[in-house]
């Protein structure tokens, strides 16, 4: 008899089998402000580069750095901050759009590459930042603001990635 109470009621909800995907839910909360910021975050480093670089490449990437080698005031150190920076910015552009395909597949990589992401900015704008003052360069009011506005999302993306149940909760996909 103990046994015939225990059978499965068939109003018990079906569990999905392991070749089922699960159902996607859209994000929510927070979640839509860390995706508008990657969608935003290439279009912006894209935006600044083309800006800063943009003019000073027009005419060739060697003609540029050759002309900047040439100048004796300016010195191989600003050659090799100028094609660091331009780098960097390639390589931030495309880990935001790497870490945005995390989102889009909820992969459980994507709190570590938004961290990496946001840490990795901070570090970049304040070394970029202590470099060209050690080379003289004249210091503008934008490197203050980008130091400021990457130290703010790095203190808010990295705790929330870490604690969050919702970001726990949501990139749980492996593959």
């Amino acid at each position: 008899m103990a046994k015939a109470r225990r059978q499965k009621s068939s109003s018990a909800p079906a569990l999905a089998s392991a070749d089922e995907p699960l159902p996607l839910k859209p994000l929510a909360g927070w979640l839509r402000v860390v995706a508008a910021g990657l969608v935003i975050a290439p279009l912006w480093i894209g935006y600044v580069t083309w800006s800063t670089f943009g003019p000073m490449l027009s005419g060739g990437v060697a003609a540029a750095l050759g002309a900047v080698g040439d100048n004796p005031s300016l010195g191989p150190a600003i050659k090799w901050l100028l094609v660091t920076e331009l780098l960097a910015n390639t390589g931030l552009m495309l880990l935001a759009l790497w870490a945005l395909t995390l989102m889009l597949g909820r992969h459980r990589w994507f709190p570590r590459v938004v961290i990496g992401l946001a840490v990795l900015s901070l570090t970049i704008v304040i070394g970029d930042s202590l470099i060209a003052h050690r080379l003289g360069l004249a210091h503008d009011g934008l490197a203050v603001w980008d130091i400021l506005r990457n130290a703010v999302t790095a203190l808010i993306l990295v705790p929330y990635m870490l604690i969050s149940k919702r970001v726990r909760a949501t990139f749980v996909e492996q593959a």
